[in-house]
């Protein structure tokens, strides 16, 4: 049979096949004879996978561990006397999800928005990003969350309220759900913004700038992920499409001078603040 076996291909666990010649005391030989298969790895807690009574080996596909060595054992009886054999064979451990976890605030003010996103961790102890799918029992009237991770509080939420987002994600045949609880805050009268960033960058160099909503409670939210940005001089530079508040520096012959306009809304209410901005010829 094969000399080595995956412990995933595609989205299912590995699989190899393995017969077993007998051969007898005057040289002659019995293919594919009929006896006792088993599978084992570097230790009796060494969960490699199975091998059924046909030799069909079906791979563990979260065996742990390093790629290794394991062995293809068969047993065979007749005439009263049990002979034993056995094959090396090269296990290569594919990583496949185990967990997932939730990544953003643990708590969103009633008429903000909040993108969670969510990390997998691997069977070889890996982390990864995902884009995994997202859902919640939560009452519409309480928070709405987007399939991608998107959670809206009910702008007129009148008492703080816990809800459970569930993020789901399916790799190599396995899926994984995770759970993080939000807290859901009661609605505070949006008062205004505060920018932080530079006043000052050098041309053809980038600054990120972030936005904080202000509420009447005396307590703050970032908006940068939903904040509107312009600049008062397009030829200074401008805003990352991707990346919100990302302002990167045109490469300019003279001291530039522009005025960054910054406008968040919260609960249908808008507010702006500006900042100046120097951008420095070389």
């Amino acid at each position: 049979g094969p000399n080595a076996v995956s412990s995933s291909v595609g989205d299912v666990a590995g699989t190899a096949t393995y017969a077993a010649e007998v051969t007898y005391l005057d040289g002659t030989k019995k293919a594919n004879a009929v006896g006792t298969w088993s599978v084992a790895g570097v230790s009796e807690s060494d969960a490699v996978g199975t091998i059924n009574a046909s030799g069909v080996c079906t791979a563990n596909q979260k065996p742990g561990g390093a790629n290794r060595n394991i062995s293809m054992k068969f047993a065979y009886t007749e005439f009263g006397k049990t002979v034993n054999g056995s094959k090396s064979v090269s296990l290569t451990v594919v990583p496949v999800p185990v967990s997932i976890a939730i990544n953003g605030p643990a708590s969103v003010k009633a008429g903000l928005s909040q993108q969670y996103t969510a990390k997998v961790t691997m069977s070889d102890a890996s982390v990864i990003d995902v884009q995994a799918e997202y859902s919640t029992l939560a009452s519409s009237t309480v928070a709405t969350l987007s399939g991608s991770g998107n959670l809206t509080v009910n702008a007129s939420l009148s008492a703080a309220t816990s809800v459970t987002l569930t993020a789901t994600y399916t790799g190599a045949g396995l899926t994984v759900t995770g759970n993080k609880a939000v807290m859901c805050e009661k609605a505070v009268l949006f008062t205004g913004v505060t920018v932080t960033g530079s006043t000052s960058i050098v041309s053809g160099s980038a600054t990120q700038y972030t936005v904080k909503a202000n509420f009447d409670d005396g307590t703050d939210a970032d908006v940068t992920s939903s904040t509107t940005f312009t600049s008062s001089v397009p030829a200074a530079g401008s805003f990352s499409v991707g990346t919100k508040g990302l302002f990167s520096a045109s490469a300019v012959s003279v001291d530039t001078d522009t005025v960054l306009t910054f406008s968040a809304t919260v609960a249908g209410v808008t507010k702006s603040a500006t900042k100046n901005l120097k951008v420095t010829a070389p």
